[in-house]
């Protein structure tokens, strides 16, 4: 038979555990929520990385035809944020400023390439209607202007997934 004192150990030790327990278990979830943030976020910039990749190349092409007097009729399908859209919160607050500006960055300039491919489509359909009121010059510096928007996003993708260790503090 047990005696008074075993009982009590016995209380007393599965009190404890359950506190422990009771303490650790969200934070084990919410680190273990932070992770896959963490991969899924990656991921993201793993595909933004290859859809910005592609619109480089069409940037090129598209100031090569200008350089010509031609004119790229192509759009692009824009381009997708889910997980910085949705859990911005969340990601920032695992970041430091500098992490942050960064990231913030990237997706303006998203928003922004995507306005500016948005502006030149109108632009071209209104041309392809009136001929005459086709400026190169004006698609060129705009072509421009996206080419190098693009060029820096790939630079800041290139950057966080080449340090993936020091951009998030788990």
């Amino acid at each position: 038979m047990e005696s008074l004192a075993d009982k009590v150990l016995i209380a007393f030790v599965s009190a404890i555990f359950g506190i422990v327990a009771a303490v650790l278990t969200p934070r084990f979830l919410d680190w273990r929520r932070r992770i896959k943030l963490h991969k899924d976020l990656i991921h993201e910039l793993e595909s933004i990385k290859t859809q910005i990749y592609m619109r480089h190349l069409a940037g090129a092409r598209s100031l090569q035809q200008l350089t010509h007097g031609l004119i790229d009729m192509s759009s692009n399908v824009r381009l997708s944020t889910p997980i910085f859209s949705n859990f911005y919160k969340d990601i920032c607050s695992d970041l430091n400023v500098f992490q942050r500006q960064s990231f913030e960055m990237i997706y303006n300039l998203i928003e922004h390439v995507d306005r500016l491919e948005q502006v030149q489509f109108e632009r071209i359909m209104d041309w392809s209607k009136n001929p005459e009121g086709r400026d190169i010059n004006e698609m060129m510096q705009m072509a421009k202007a996206q080419y190098e928007n693009i060029r820096v996003i790939d630079w800041h993708i290139g950057y966080h997934l080449r340090n993936q260790t020091s951009f998030w503090a788990i």
